[in-house]
């Protein structure tokens, strides 16, 4: 019996081998989704990369499929064809690629990231023209009540007056086809105001138009001591010169506050927060891109991710951060603390202070009180400059650790290293190494807090300040 032409006998009728060409873009459109979702890619950056490089990817499909192909002739192996899902996955690629080039080249001034919020930049003439309304709504606000504002794309500015009254200034911003298709949305789409006892709603109803896009930014003046809860899905938020408390829950936009006497409480799905001058506690959950926080003179509780910059400075009271990889507690904050998503920096911090994360590199500086810190993957530096003293316990792995005392401190030393070594700049610490593990005890000066160390596969330096 012949042999197939080309093939070892036997090869033939071995099923061809799967291509990889189809699964390969499938992770890297699915890696690049993620880090959208993660904020390490902006997503308007996202979309100008897509429409301007997506023929790499075709390129790539090609190049592992011509690979295969020779792969294939050399193995004996039958040469798969192109399957249907990978000829409906390349006319899926190639027809969003040409769409997205397209959409790139008609606006060069579209805003990926704001297309729900209306903003289609040099392709708004497709849903029509733009138009801008204006309202103005007063009425008397009662003593001691409570405000609730619900918006869905808009801005919130909420400011502060000494009047016995509520005034909402509305600029409103929607598209239509016509002036009368305009003055008809804009009459279905007015800010409500209702009262039930001594709450008072402002909807900003901007779902009224139904799916028509509608934008109305809010300015309200309300009594100073009133309180207020704010809810936004798309929108920025802004309170400034509050007595009362303040709640605010923002879904895509950044958060302001300012100068606000009353406890604050923001839950955020995305955005920034500042905060300033806020006497009160400070209450912060969800997810956020940046947080500020100074001259904080109530608590600060955070629970949630902040997925880029982490920045507090002059707390006067205790601050918890507890997120998906650092849990951090203590005492006050007369300096400045700084978290990013491999560094922790801080200085003029009171414990008792606690800290579990890893893969962060941790620069503690004039810390005083306990201090109880576990870390891996980044070397930890601590820095007391006061006596007397806190107790230290302190952990790492695969990465060095430095603790600088003054010259005069007075502790109990007990260190056990794995992989590493010891140095010490202090008299009566007795320092020997075993195996590749080195181990440090003794008692420095006349005692006093206890100082246990334990690293794996990196250094422990003790050195005079």
């Amino acid at each position: 019996m012949s042999s197939y032409a080309g093939a070892p006998s036997g090869s033939r009728g071995q099923p061809p081998h799967r291509s990889l060409g189809g699964p390969i873009i499938l992770i890297l459109i699915g890696v690049l989704l993620l880090l959208g979702n993660l904020h390490w890619i902006a997503w308007d950056s996202l979309g100008h990369y897509f429409a301007r490089w997506w023929p790499l990817l075709v390129i790539l499909w090609g190049v592992v499929r011509l690979l295969e192909h020779f792969a294939s002739r050399q193995a004996g192996r039958r040469v798969s064809a192109f399957g249907a899902g990978s000829v409906l996955l390349l006319i899926a690629l190639v027809f969003f690629g040409l769409m997205a080039s397209g959409i790139d080249r008609f606006g060069r001034n579209l805003n990926w990231g704001n297309l729900d919020s209306g903003d289609y930049g040099a392709l708004g003439n497709f849903w029509g023209d733009s138009y801008s309304f204006n309202q103005e709504v007063v009425q008397e606000f009662p003593a001691g009540g409570e405000l609730r504002v619900i918006s869905e794309h808009g801005s919130v500015n909420l400011a502060a007056w000494d009047q016995n009254q509520l005034k909402v200034v509305v600029a409103k911003r929607l598209r239509a086809h016509s002036e009368s298709e305009a003055n008809q949305l804009d009459s279905s789409t007015r800010v409500q105001v209702t009262r039930n006892g001594s709450e008072v709603l402002i909807n900003a109803n901007t779902l009224g138009g139904g799916e028509r896009s509608v934008e109305s930014d809010l300015t309200i003046y309300l009594p100073r001591r009133a309180s207020a809860n704010l809810a936004t899905r798309d929108g920025d938020v802004t309170v400034t010169q509050r007595t009362g408390d303040v709640q605010v829950s923002d879904a895509h936009g950044d958060v302001n506050l300012n100068e606000v006497a009353g406890d604050s409480a923001v839950a955020l799905r995305g955005g920034s927060l500042r905060a300033a001058k806020l006497d009160g506690n400070v209450n912060v959950t969800g997810r956020v891109d940046d947080l500020y926080l100074t001259d904080i003179q109530g608590t600060v509780n955070i629970n949630g991710d902040v997925m880029e910059n982490l920045t507090l400075a002059r707390v006067a009271k205790a601050v918890s951060y507890h997120s998906s990889r650092t849990d951090l507690e203590f005492a006050a904050l007369p300096g400045q603390l700084t978290l990013e998503s491999d560094e922790l920096k801080a200085n003029q911090i009171t414990g008792p202070l606690r800290l579990a994360t890893r893969s962060k590199a941790i620069h503690l500086e004039d810390v005083s009180g306990d201090v109880h810190l576990e870390n891996s993957n980044g070397e930890v530096e601590l820095k007391a400059s006061r006596l007397p003293l806190g107790a230290l316990h302190l952990s790492n792995r695969n990465a060095d650790i430095r603790v600088i005392l003054p010259a005069q401190a007075a502790f109990r030393l007990n260190v056990n290293v794995r992989r590493g070594d010891i140095q010490s700049d202090f008299h009566g610490t007795d320092i020997f190494t075993e195996r590749g593990d080195s181990h440090g005890s003794g008692t420095v000066g006349s005692g006093g807090p206890q100082l246990d160390i334990t690293n794996e596969h990196g250094d422990v330096q003790i050195r005079k300040s």
